[in-house]
This record gives C-alpha cells, structure tokens and sequence, in this order.
C-alpha cells in the first residue's frame, strides 16, 4: 500500500525520532525510504554586496549531511 515513505530532516531530534517509524513503515509495506535533508542557506550581506548574490554559508557542515545521508 506505502510505496514511497518521505522523511524530512532538519538535523533537529525531532525529525530524527521519525525514522525508526518510517523504517518500520517501509519494511512493513516493502516500500522506498526517501530521506530528504533540509540545508539552509544564509546570504552574508557583507560580502554578497561586495561579490554577488552567489556567496553562501550553508549550516549543518556538509561532512554531517555526507555521514547522514
């Protein structure tokens, strides 16, 4: 009946109480586990102004989305 199950993530605890359901979900209805981790982005004006729009700083680190994914 569940083909694909979604779990957002947002490196909060939260959302990571979420997957042992969904996996139990997944593995009751031999679907997919979709995992999809939100990264947010902030602009720096500072140097935004300076370089461009295209200077980001993204949080959590991106070796912890690696490890998670």
């Amino acid at each position: 009946m569940l083909q694909r199950i979604m779990v957002p993530l947002d490196g909060s605890e939260l959302a990571e109480k979420a997957l042992p359901y969904a996996e139990a979900l997944a593995t009751k209805f031999a679907g997919e586990l979709l995992l999809v981790m939100v990264i947010q982005t902030v602009v720096v004006p500072a140097v935004a102004s300076h370089y461009g729009e295209g200077i980001l700083i993204d949080y959590p680190p991106r070796e912890r989305v690696r490890q998670d994914a």
